[in-house]
């Protein structure tokens, strides 16, 4: 096991494993398995709960509303009273804090392969989305991170020196942009997104 990421009741962590498992953790029951993904490929280098206020939803992104659903809702109330809470809770958080709240039903991980999975932990069957390389980018991702402003975008580091950003509004699995470093910087190790707009590398 490389990677540890608890959830906000710290009452279930998941765990990403060099052996290509991720696991879901009942600390409640005693430290049980409660929910293991499929499909993954390649071993896990990182893995973050998406942040709360995403406009994207994965499913229709990707035309699979008939599959799950049910697992997103439709209700009409549904959708105002989640709405009121997300606006409460945008209100309890400062542009120019570190304080997040997650959308914990939705997990991004990445692989040594450079391919990014984005995942609904009520399905864990199989990916919900799979990003892939851009051209002629080699294999080799060892960190990936959400845009902290909207978790609409998904930036990832790179072996050759850059940072491909993917945009989930848009329907493609491929690049949105890329921020190409000084090829002297060599692979970049880490990708944090800041509240306030800043993207951070280190390589």
């Amino acid at each position: 096991v490389n990677l540890l990421r608890f959830n906000q009741g710290q009452d279930k962590f998941m765990s990403g494993s060099w052996d290509k498992r991720i696991i879901e953790w009942d600390l409640q029951a005693g430290g049980k398995v409660c929910n293991e993904f499929k499909g993954n490929n390649s071993e896990i280098s990182s893995m973050e709960y998406r942040p709360l206020f995403s406009s994207v939803d994965i499913t229709k992104r990707h035309g699979e509303e008939d599959d799950i659903e049910s697992l997103f809702g439709d209700d009409e109330e549904e959708e105002e009273e989640e709405t009121g809470v997300k606006n409460n809770l945008a209100e309890e958080i400062s542009s120019t804090s570190l304080n997040m709240v997650y959308d914990e039903t939705t997990l991004m991980t990445s692989g040594l392969n450079g391919v990014v999975h984005i995942w609904d932990k009520r399905d864990s069957t199989k990916p919900m989305v799979t990003l892939e390389r851009g051209a002629g980018t080699p294999p080799w991702c060892m960190s990936a991170t959400w845009d902290s402003n909207t978790g609409d975008k998904i930036y990832v580091g790179r072996r050759n020196a850059h940072v491909e950003a993917y945009d989930l509004k848009m329907a493609t699995s491929q690049p949105t942009a890329a921020l190409k470093l000084p090829s002297i910087s060599g692979p970049v190790s880490c990708v944090r997104s800041l509240p306030i707009g800043c993207l951070l590398y280190t390589s």
